[in-house]
């Protein structure tokens, strides 16, 4: 190799090196590495460090939007909520079009249990979302929406706000039939209102997406029917919840489903034969 040509070599080395350390000390990159960093942080749940490397991006950049997000994230981490959104909306100002920020926004406000602020929250992100094609995002803040209405669901019931409380419920189940989770407590509030009918339907619709919790509402209903009935009417209204019980049982094919649903008749069959003994002891002490 000739001396020219080594020197060609030597001499576009030193200009790759120095664009290198050049481009590795740019703002944008020295921000870019920091928040990288953050998120594998927070992956590794060292919210601590997180924090610190968000704080880097803005000692750069005091207007990074990404950085204010990271800084929420770790707040939501650290169930620092008031922290959370003062930082999340630092970032929305910033980067107003960004539908993560009211994601975050809106768990922050659930979890601090602001539910209904929250539930617009997620609505916005959900708006800006649909400009999108983050398929992953649009999961995300769905679940987060059926979450959060279940939860104000449980609030408002735990008021005494029924049909405020339904609404939510119902809501949720529109959002996601398929979540075991609304329908579950759908069959609870029924129950409380006395409506078994509807709550029975519910149950049914609860064990079909998740058999434990199906059982337990199957459960509660069967103690509903016990505690609800009185009188001449508790045998007939119990032996009618045990013909639906074995209506069920015969036409499902779920084993699992099957046997607890086998497990419910039992007991409801002993205490509807505790009735009739009950009955029974009443008609022969009148007798005496």
């Amino acid at each position: 190799m000739s001396k020219k040509l080594i020197i060609i070599f030597i001499v576009i080395c030193i200009i790759s090196i120095a664009t290198g350390v050049f481009l590795y000390f740019l703002p944008q990159e020295r921000i870019k590495r920091h928040l990288c960093r953050g998120e594998e942080f927070i992956r590794k749940g060292n919210l601590e460090m997180a924090g610190q490397e968000a704080e880097k991006a803005l000692e750069v950049d005091p207007k990074c939007g990404s950085a204010f997000l990271l800084l929420g994230k770790v707040y939501i981490g650290q169930k620092q909520y008031g922290l959370a959104l003062d930082k999340l909306q630092s970032a929305s100002e910033i980067c107003p079009e960004s539908a993560e920020i009211y994601y975050y926004m809106g768990i922050a406000c659930k979890n601090k249990g602001d539910f209904q602020r929250a539930l617009e929250k997620l609505e916005k992100a959900s708006l800006l979302d649909s400009k999108t094609e983050h398929k992953n995002l649009r999961e995300k803040i769905s679940a987060e929406k059926v979450t959060t209405h279940i939860e104000y669901g449980k609030f408002l019931q735990s008021r005494g706000l029924l049909d405020k409380a339904r609404s939510h419920f119902l809501k949720s189940v529109d959002i996601n039939p398929s979540n075991p989770y609304p329908h579950y407590y759908l069959a609870l509030l029924y129950i409380k209102t006395e409506q078994l009918d509807l709550a029975l339907e519910e149950c049914k619709n609860t064990i079909k997406l998740k058999a434990t919790l199906g059982g337990d509402a199957f459960y509660q209903l069967a103690r509903a029917y016990k505690d609800r009935a009185a009188g001449e009417k508790a045998s007939e209204m119990y032996e009618n919840f045990s013909t639906q019980l074995s209506e069920l049982i015969q036409k499902e094919s779920n084993i699992i489903i099957k046997k607890l649903l086998e497990e419910i008749k039992k007991f409801s069959e002993e205490e509807l034969k505790k009735m009739e003994n009950k009955e029974e002891n009443k008609k022969n002490d009148s007798k005496k």
